[in-house]
């Protein structure tokens, strides 16, 4: 969801063109007054930095080099204060070429992400911004995949691909063609764990936004289809290295929406079940050791340090039984890897994680959990292998909500955002639910009914497993269909939807069937299938990787302690049941900040200052809350009430704002009593000629 205007980015660019003074003397006194920003020191692949905006700055620039194609990644996570970052990128001849939306791939609404391919060889520059005059710290990362040959997928076939066990992808690309619509169909004949083999599927548009991604696992076959003539995609197919037993054998291909595959898909042998590995006996005199440190609250982020070898942090947080809940590691220092588990408050493991291949780095550790009890619940991070260094937690929650169940066949058609939205909660998840059958496998279909930007409307679609996990993640824009084929008896599945852009409305239709009874399926036939042509041969020698660095930014404040802290020792304690404190709050309320769709005057926001919350959204209704009113705003501009407000009702300002009838009232003729025509009174304007009835004599 973008924070941004137009105009913002304007200031921006002005602030950067006006400090490289490569603006001409004219430009430069017409540009608009442009926020301060102040420069960072050069970056690289590999860069985290912590640095911060406020005290008379409004945006940091950067600069690094890059070269054509390669694919990178940035993410700015707000640390500390109000603030709301903003990303936008500029090209070696300082053309503007994307901002970064809200990373909505995020729990956290707050973060700012972007993914692009870059178009040349040269040196870029960064731009990171406080939208909404907000302040604080935030941690910069940047990351990049060099550019690397890209498999063309044929269409109309079916290509065998092996995906290996190690993780190493597969990539591949295609194009929607102007004569049709284009699906996408991955189909997995793998076993696995816990029903299927455990794949990882990311879909990325023309400029390397990712639109979509898969988790295998319980899913037997994933299908996207695409507006037609939207562009080239990028498929990367890899495995869950964690998680897979052996290598994956997946069925790819690219079709005509009408030309899709058979919906009839193999029967897999029973699951492989993993092998457990207990957790290695501490060697005489050795002993693992946790340090307290601190309480986690929700939608807050804290920063620790471990050092290489030494303690475990124990963070603690209070939940409720239900309450589905997200707890992210992300690893600062370079090479540190994090790990964490989550043990409940009987001090029972509920679960652990130490690389997360659907986050925007690999190696962040993050859960997503339906909590099973009330109370009180440690999560340890540590580090993978006996690395160390700095990172950052947080934990966020999701409120609870009632998901509509929907019968097995059933259609419902339903609009995102939904009319009776709160002025409020403009926006607000929607949910369903279904649950596999034991006698087939469980196709969802997922069908874009509406025109939006650039192509269909801009959705964002999740889907959940009954432990609360990601299974599938879609955004739309692009897409006109979703199908998720699930394994049977696989359990029961949550899904979200709601608008992926402010102001973006659409109807959506959702249905769940029998594989072999999704609509169309009748229509369908299998199709060739031969093994992926191997990737092309690059040409010219590749340019080698930047060094990774870890910088600090000398503008901003120490905050990463640069030594481990003293520790007091304590032996690993025996799990017992937590006590849970009696005043602990039943839920936290979630902090205000521009860009959450919600006016709040206690928090300073207002027309002005927060024009994303509080301004004229043009939608015909008339919102207060927001600070509409006849003066700003034409939505509250009543046609027929007798007011003429300027400049909406006396001219076309916008259209169909101009109100003769309030502005340029007609007043009717009004005649003198006893002068008219038959009244039998000679008025004063009458006379023979004109009214004889009245004038005879």
């Amino acid at each position: 969801m973008s924070k941004r205007t137009p105009f913002r980015l304007t200031l921006l660019l002005a602030a950067l063109f006006l400090s490289l003074g490569i603006l001409p003397a004219a430009a430069r006194q017409a540009a608009p007054a442009a926020p301060a920003a102040q420069f960072g020191q050069p970056i690289t692949y590999g860069t985290s930095l912590i640095a911060s905006l406020g005290q008379g700055f409004a945006s940091s620039i950067y600069t690094f080099e890059g070269s054509q194609e390669d694919l990178v990644h940035i993410r700015a996570i707000a640390t500390s204060g109000s603030l709301n970052p903003d990303l936008s990128l500029i090209g070696p001849n300082q053309q503007p070429l994307i901002t970064g939306t809200t990373d909505l791939y995020s729990s956290q609404s707050t973060d700012a992400a972007l993914s692009y391919y870059l178009p040349e060889t040269g040196t870029y520059t960064l731009i990171v911004s406080a939208a909404g005059g907000t302040t604080g710290e935030y941690l910069l990362q940047i990351t990049a995949r060099l550019a690397i040959p890209r498999i063309d997928l044929p269409r109309e076939l079916g290509s065998t691909v092996t995906v290996p066990q190690s993780g190493a992808p597969v990539v591949t690309k295609f194009t929607s063609t102007e004569s049709c619509p284009t699906t996408l169909t991955v189909t997995n004949r793998t076993a696995g764990t816990p029903f299927s083999f455990p794949y990882l599927i990311r879909v990325r548009d023309t400029n390397g936004q990712l639109v979509g991604q898969m988790r295998g696992g319980r899913q037997l076959e994933d299908r996207i289809s695409f507006f037609a003539e939207s562009g080239t995609y990028e498929v990367e197919l890899s495995a869950i290295s964690g998680e897979a037993l052996e290598d994956g054998n997946l069925l790819v291909s690219v079709t005509c929406f009408e030309t899709q595959p058979t919906c009839e898909l193999p029967v897999l042998p029973p699951p492989r079940i993993a092998t457990p590995t207990p957790s290695p006996t501490p060697s005489s005199g050795q002993l693992a050791f946790i340090q307290q440190a601190g309480t986690l609250d929700f939608f807050q982020t804290s920063l620790g340090v471990i050092g290489e070898g030494s303690p475990l942090l124990n963070y603690q947080f209070a939940g409720s039984a239900g309450q589905l809940v997200s707890v992210q590691v992300i690893g600062i220092s370079f090479g540190f890897d994090p790990q964490l588990t989550v043990i409940g408050p009987n001090g029972a493991v509920v679960t652990q994680n130490a690389d997360d291949q659907f986050s925007f780095n690999a190696t962040d550790a993050s859960v997503d959990l339906y909590l099973p009890l009330d109370g009180v619940y440690n999560v340890l991070v540590g580090g993978e292998n006996g690395t160390g260094g700095t990172f950052l937690v947080r934990v966020n929650s999701i409120p609870f909500f009632s998901p509509q169940s929907l019968a097995f066949g059933d259609v419902i058609n339903f609009e995102a955002p939904p009319r009776d939205a709160s002025v409020a909660q403009p926006n607000p998840p929607q949910y369903f639910q279904f649950d596999s059958r034991g006698d087939c496998p469980t196709t969802l279909v997922f069908t874009n009914l509406s025109e939006g930007d650039p192509f269909t409307f801009p959705f964002k679609f999740s889907v959940r497993d009954e432990d609360g996990l990601i299974i599938a993640q879609m955004i739309g824009g692009r897409q006109t269909e979703n199908r998720v084929i699930v394994a049977p008896n696989s359990g029961t599945f949550v899904v979200e939807v709601l608008a992926a852009e402010p102001n973006a409305r659409g109807q959506l239709s959702y249905r769940t069937t029998c594989a072999g009874e999704a609509v169309l399926c009748e229509l369908f036939e299998p199709l060739e299938e031969r093994p992926l042509p191997p990737p092309p041969t690059r040409t010219g020698t590749p340019t080698p990787s930047p060094t990774a660095t870890r910088v600090r930014i000398t503008f901003t404040p120490s905050l990463v302690p640069t030594a481990t802290p003293s520790v007091t020792e304590t032996p690993w304690p025996t799990p017992q049941p937590t006590s849970v404190p009696t005043d602990l709050p039943t839920s936290t309320p979630i902090p205000s900040f521009c860009g959450d769709n919600v006016c709040d005057g206690r928090s300073g926001e207002n027309s002005e200052s927060c024009y994303e919350d509080c301004g004229c959204n043009f939608n015909d209704i008339c919102e207060p809350g927001r600070g509409e009113d006849q003066n700003t705003c034409s939505d509250c501009i009543v046609c027929g009430d007798g007011i003429c407000v300027s400049p909406f009702e006396d001219e076309d300002f916008y259209e169909g704002t101009y109100c003769p009838e309030d502005c340029f009232p007609t007043t009717p003729e009004i005649t003198p009593p006893g002068d008219f025509c038959g009244d039998l009174i000679c008025g004063p304007t009458e006379d023979f000629a004109t009214c004889p009835d009245d004038c005879l004599g």
